[in-house]
């Protein structure tokens, strides 16, 4: 290979605006960044197919194939990201999910059964609404939209003072 060294696909990331991810080709290695919009109601547990890993609706494997219709409980966070000209689905693995909100699946899942799921999920909006994510992973786009699915995500900090004094310059006030 002209590079020389073979290429670590496992820690080969590229940076990609998320409008070029909306309106481009489904890709593997990719980052981004975007802003929490919204937090859809199935975050938290679910419940996946043991055959297929698909997630079971009502009870049920969406594949025929599937002779199993045991469901092995799972975690995930299904977000919408914006980046004030494009939007993509995001789906946020177990591992990532854990280490974002800093719980685990069985705190996770005593919560919900404590609390019910609006709570939680209600509670995710709290601490993610609005906040800037950067986001790992590999991107699905057919007919209908941009998913993204990541198995890293990190909170971006961002200088409020700094982010405000930009956008009073970006539109001349003083």
């Amino acid at each position: 290979a002209p590079w020389g060294d073979d290429i670590d696909l496992a820690n080969n990331v590229v940076d990609v605006e998320l409008k070029d991810l909306s309106s481009g080709a489904s890709r593997v290695g990719i980052s981004t960044t975007g802003t929490v919009i919204s937090i859809r109601e199935d975050s938290g547990i679910i419940s996946r197919c043991s055959e297929c890993r698909r997630v079971l609706r009502d009870g049920q494997c969406s594949l025929a194939s599937c002779s199993s219709y045991e469901g092995v409980d799972d975690v995930r966070l299904r977000m919408v990201l914006d980046d004030g000209k494009s939007t993509i689905s995001l789906i946020v693995n177990k591992s990532a999910s854990e280490s974002l909100i800093g719980m685990k699946q069985d705190k996770i899942s005593s919560h919900i059964v404590e609390n019910g799921t609006m709570a939680f999920v209600q509670e995710l909006r709290e601490l993610l609404l609005g906040k800037k994510l950067k986001a790992n992973g590999r991107t699905i786009v057919d007919e209908q939209g941009a998913m993204l699915l990541s198995d890293e995500v990190e909170l971006v900090e961002v200088d409020s003072v700094l982010a405000a004094t930009e956008l009073r310059a970006k539109w001349g006030v003083i």
